[in-house]
């Protein structure tokens, strides 16, 4: 479809040039994605089309050479701010399909929740395709040592036309919590977060 060469177009600009490196010094929270692709079909109407963790990861194994996605898990590097796709139990970094960036965050003084719109960026592009608008939900120990956390957002953003193929309008849904357990992390249908709610 066109909307996945668009998609994969940005997630491996990233993964075709990524060194591999260990997440262990990073924050990384199990994440979901769950969009609606919207685009124009060959007799001048639209298409809708779902487009979420599978198809993310399945792209990231095509572009960086991986034989088996099954291995691969979509993150969200609290540190860094973006989500990746990663492997094994050192979380080698296979691709970085979306960061975010800048805009305006908001929390209170404890540093217990944030509400916050920042900028959607596609693979390495430098140009903002849309926008998070997102909750974040902190809980820290006694010694000021993170717990839970959990971020759940929505998501819209665009894939611009390359080539042949037209545009690509995305909404949806963003989640990304503590790893309570790995079962299921992946699934179509699976809640990521489950970090503690104030």
């Amino acid at each position: 479809m066109k909307y996945s060469q668009t998609f994969m177009l940005a997630a491996g600009l990233i993964a075709a040039g990524a060194s591999v490196w260990s997440g262990d010094a990073q924050e990384l929270f199990s994440a979901q994605v769950q969009t609606t692709a919207v685009e124009t079909n060959t007799s001048g109407g639209l298409s809708y089309s779902h487009f979420g963790n599978r198809q993310i990861l399945e792209q990231a194994a095509e572009t960086s050479g991986v034989t088996n996605p099954s291995g691969l898990r979509l993150v969200y590097n609290m540190t860094a701010d973006k989500l990746e796709v990663v492997m094994g139990t050192n979380n080698v970094v296979v691709a970085s399909p979306i960061a975010f960036a800048d805009g305006v965050s908001l929390s209170r003084t404890n540093g217990t929740l944030v509400e916050r719109l920042s900028w959607v960026f596609l693979g390495t592009n430098t140009m903002a395709s849309g926008t998070l608008r997102a909750t974040e939900h902190l809980h820290f120990g006694t010694s000021n040592e993170l717990l839970n956390f959990q971020l759940t957002g929505e998501l819209q953003f665009a894939a611009p036309a390359v080539g042949t193929n037209g545009a690509v309008v995305y909404s949806g849904s963003i989640a990304a919590g503590s790893f309570g357990d790995d079962e299921g992390e992946q699934g179509e249908g699976e809640h990521a977060g489950r970090g503690h709610r104030d």
